[in-house]
């Protein structure tokens, strides 16, 4: 066995020592990549960190732009928003604050414009030291269309937001109008950004153009609608007996409204909403839909006839009654004329003896008479006659008859009396021809300035005597030619249904419906626009049926884009009453009303504080006469076909929306005061422009959409 010597000992301690070293080595490595690591890491953490902050950071952006809005705007007492919110002022400064299309794709076309070059940036403190920097553009979309519900019903009466029209002609994104429709109901449901439009526009070049949008918005919400004052409308929801219950406070509002004689005027909407056709007060222009007495024509005549060498005069008498069912929707069935008292007429006679007529006993047909089924917009006549016989020689060649109504008429329906004429005290002298002499017979009639009034005898007017045939002023079958005042002969109407419940073919009722009441002078009624020799009677600012808490898809009336405002005009049918049919609004027309919004409220500076939906009704003959040029057939003829353009468009229109999207940008700042990260986010916000409880401190404000840029 050998033994180790000094030799093998130093070799086995130098093994050791590169042993040892190389442990030293690995340690050292290990050491110093955790060191990297560590670092590394710590860098990792601390960019997180800062991405993080600048993240937080985008809240307290948005934050701080929902706060400017609503500073700005309650400050301002303002219902309608400015183009554009962003920082004025701030210690930071963006240059590049739209990097990329996409940023801009979330601002409508029409505002590009108005956005700032460069983003102030506002400091963001922890006690005094300053953590980060925060900046944003808000940017106004209150007055745009809703692109997830507009046109998905055909237009009618503007009861529901869906009825508002899109057309190329006004928008120009959209590239087919069919395909949009249908891929909107079949692919996809909703647009949740502006910038959606535009990828949809350049993947399906069918559907919208690739630019930015200039009409639309991805959301609505509207509430109900306050009176000028920013107090809640008075609801006309019900039946009668509900708006009974709501006399006071109706009436009340007519007289804010300036109506002639409303507690009248309130009868008579009673009788519009009630399912009877009975008048409620006989003495009054309230109406229902029944044959009115129109005009009293009297006419009297001599013959002579031989027979068996005996010689007979006759002396007839005869008072025509004509009634007016001035109704296009409907017919009324048979009806009587009754007279109020006996005699009907008294005679005056100047003939001789033997013709002289008792107009008691003379009565050929007594007692009521009938009076034919009337159709639609028709004219029927009842007459009643009265008779004398005489063999006596009758020498005279001419003679005089005086006749003075005695008694009012009645129409009569079921037992029930519809309609009531009473007539001034006036003498009526017809002069006839005796036979031999061949004259021409002479009439006279009576007629009514408006058969709403015929109630009283001021009302009437005693035409002229009038040579047959030609009766210029005698219109049997026809309009009265003293029919004239206010806004003109036109078409009457009388729902018979609440005005909050669908009626079988028409849906619910409007407002706008108001223009068909009397309000008890000729014809005039509650006046929806500025109507020769009064101003209108702003209903459609003080009255609702009842809006539910939340609606959808409407258009904000004091929106300044003329081709939003006009796509509630258009299509719109112009009809004489609810049902009648006509023409629709065309683009040209729809433009014409579009604009004279928009003109009106600047021309009264009102627009960021309008509550007023009447301003549809503030137009003039130079507006109408445009629009006459851009209608096709029937024009704007009589004030039922020019109120339709206030009462069928008026449900689409309110002013309680603010909508905005906000572009967002944040910094976070590091404890050595340099940037540490940047964020940008886009976000849409919809405010309230009215506090929806008197409880409230603040205006509602819901954050509706958010992404990251």
């Amino acid at each position: 066995m050998r033994q180790s010597g000094p030799k093998d000992l130093r070799a086995r301690s130098g093994m050791a020592l590169i042993v040892v070293l190389g442990f030293v080595a690995v340690l050292a490595v290990l050491a110093i990549s955790l060191i990297i690591t560590m670092r590394v890491e710590r860098l990792a953490t601390n960019s997180f960190a800062e991405t993080v902050r600048a993240r937080q950071l985008i809240h307290v952006a948005l934050a701080r732009a929902m706060n400017a809005i609503d500073a700005d705007m309650v400050g301002r007492d303002a219902l309608y928003p400015g183009d554009v919110y962003t920082l004025t002022t701030g210690p930071g400064l963006i240059t590049n604050l739209f990097p990329d299309l996409e940023s801009r794709l979330y601002v409508p076309a029409g505002l590009t414009n108005a956005l700032p070059s460069s983003l102030r940036l506002a400091d963001v403190t922890a006690g005094t030291t300053v953590i980060g920097r925060v900046g944003y553009v808000a940017v106004d979309m209150s007055g745009l269309i809703d692109v997830n519900l507009a046109g998905k019903l055909q237009r009618q009466r503007g009861n529901d937001g869906r009825e508002i029209q899109l057309s190329p002609s006004l928008h120009s994104e959209i590239r087919n109008l069919g395909n949009l429709l249908a891929r909107r109901s079949n692919e996809w449901r909703r647009v949740e950004s502006p910038a959606e439009l535009y990828y949809l526009g350049a993947s399906t070049a069918t559907l919208f153009t690739n630019t930015p949008i200039r009409n639309f918005a991805p959301f609505s919400q509207f509430g109900p609608d306050f009176n000028p004052l920013g107090q809640p409308k008075v609801s006309l929801a019900g039946d009668a007996d509900a708006l009974l219950a709501r006399r006071d406070e109706i009436v009340a509002a007519l007289v804010a409204c300036n109506v002639p004689n409303p507690e009248m005027v309130f009868t008579n909407l009673l009788d519009y909403v009630d399912t009877d056709s009975i008048p409620r007060d006989l003495e009054s222009f309230a109406t229902e839909a029944v044959p009115m007495i129109n005009e009293v024509i009297f006419s009297n005549a001599v013959a002579r006839t031989i027979s068996g060498g005996t010689t007979e005069t006759i002396h007839r008498v005869y008072m025509t009654v004509e009634t007016w069912f001035p109704f296009g929707d409907r017919s009324f069935p048979a009806a009587t004329l009754v007279a109020e008292s006996s005699p009907i007429i008294n005679v005056i006679n100047a003939l001789p003896t033997e013709l002289a007529i008792d107009p008691i006993t003379d009565l050929l047909t007594t007692g009521p008479r009938p009076v034919a089924a009337h159709p639609p917009n028709s004219f029927q006549q009842t007459t009643f006659i009265w008779e004398k016989r005489t063999n006596a020689p009758i020498a005279q060649n001419t003679a005089v008859i005086r006749v003075q109504m005695n008694s009012g008429l009645r129409v009569e329906q079921g037992g029930n009396a519809v309609d009531l004429a009473r007539f001034p005290n006036n003498n009526i002298d017809l002069q006839t021809p005796i036979p031999p002499n061949s004259g021409t017979i002479r009439i006279r009639s009576f007629s009514v300035v408006d058969p709403r009034l015929n109630h009283l005898p001021a009302q009437w007017t005693l035409q002229a005597e009038q040579p047959a045939p030609t009766y210029t002023a005698i219109t049997p079958g026809r309009i009265n030619q003293n029919a004239t005042g206010g806004e003109g002969v036109s078409t009457m109407y009388v729902r018979d249904f609440p005005l909050d419940l669908p009626k079988a073919g028409l849906g619910v009722g409007s407002v706008g419906e108001l223009g068909f009441l009397s309000v008890g002078q000729p014809w005039r009624t509650i006046a929806l626009y500025n109507t020769p020799g009064a101003n209108l009677h702003p209903v459609l600012d003080y009255f609702t049926l009842g809006d539910p808490p939340v609606r959808r898809s409407l258009v904000n009336i004091n929106s300044a884009n003329s081709n939003v405002l006009a796509a509630a005009f258009y299509a719109m049918p112009i009809e004489a009453y609810p049902g009648g049919g006509g023409p629709t609004v065309t683009i040209a027309a729809a433009r014409s009303l579009a604009g004279n919004v928009i003109a009106r409220l600047a021309a009264s500076g009102r627009y960021e504080n309008n509550r007023a939906l009447s301003v549809l009704g503030e137009f003039d003959n130079g507006l109408l006469s445009a629009l006459n040029g851009q209608l096709t057939s029937p024009v704007l003829t009589n004030d039922a076909l020019r109120e339709a353009l206030i009462r069928n468009s008026s449900g689409l229109f309110s002013y309680r929306q603010n909508l905005f999207n906000v572009y967002l940008y944040a910094q976070s700042i590091t404890p050595g005061g340099t940037t540490g990260s940047e964020a940008r986010a886009v976000a849409t916000i919809w405010r309230d422009p009215e506090f929806d409880d008197p409880t409230n401190v603040t205006n509602k404000m819901l954050l509706r959409f958010f992404r990251w840029l």
